[in-house]
């Protein structure tokens, strides 16, 4: 709450601060409090533009619960990281195989049409034998 005051202060750098100080005392809570406080540390950065920072976060949601790819995909593509978005989620709907991982990287496929990417094919590839599994 602090942080998104100081935010609203565009006071960035001091909310960065308490953000980091916040996750810092967090990593000895539970797995919920840890998994809520990654997310909403990512949310923070992303509304200040730190995308880096953000980045950090959403790593470190995906490592706390494996199956939330979506926020570090969307993180990657706002730096112009298309490919690793890309390969991030043809990855995880790979292992996840069921229709909310298509659902996701059709999700980030409509979000980089037009932009060139090496992995396009092979993401569109894998969006069509999970489309074709799941009807």
């Amino acid at each position: 709450l602090k942080a998104r005051r100081l935010v609203a202060l565009e006071r960035s750098a001091d909310a960065e601060f308490a953000v980091e100080n916040y996750r810092r005392v967090a990593e000895g809570e539970p797995l919920e409090t840890r998994i809520r406080v990654a997310a909403a540390a990512g949310d923070l950065y992303t509304k200040l533009g730190m995308n880096t920072q953000a980045e950090g976060c959403f790593r470190k949601l995906l490592e706390l619960v494996p199956g939330r790819f979506e926020p570090l995909a969307k993180c990657l593509i706002r730096q112009d990281k298309v490919d690793e978005a890309l390969e991030l989620c043809v990855s995880q709907a790979k292992a996840d195989g069921g229709p909310a991982g298509a659902m996701a990287l059709a999700g980030v496929l409509g979000s980089v049409k037009g932009r060139k990417t090496g992995v396009r094919g092979l993401a569109e590839g894998v969006l069509e034998d999970l489309v074709k599994q799941h009807g």
